[in-house]
């Protein structure tokens, strides 16, 4: 976490499994899928719940139009 007003350089890089980063417009949930965030900033770490990280959600396939 950061500090308000800083830009976190010089910081700590994330370690695994908090390490593979972010994409944006991408959502992630927990395992169980009790939680589910859409994520707004792409950033190097990972979401997480505590010590869970969060994992990529799939995309659901869209019903034909035709």
């Amino acid at each position: 976490m950061l500090t308000l007003g800083t830009d976190g350089a010089g910081e700590e890089k994330p370690r695994a499994p908090f390490d593979t980063g972010t994409l944006i417009g991408k959502r992630y949930t927990t395992p169980d899928g009790d939680l589910e965030v859409l994520c707004t900033k792409a950033g190097g770490g990972s979401l997480s719940l505590g010590d869970t990280a969060l994992e990529l959600k799939a995309a659901k396939p869209l019903p034909s139009s035709d």
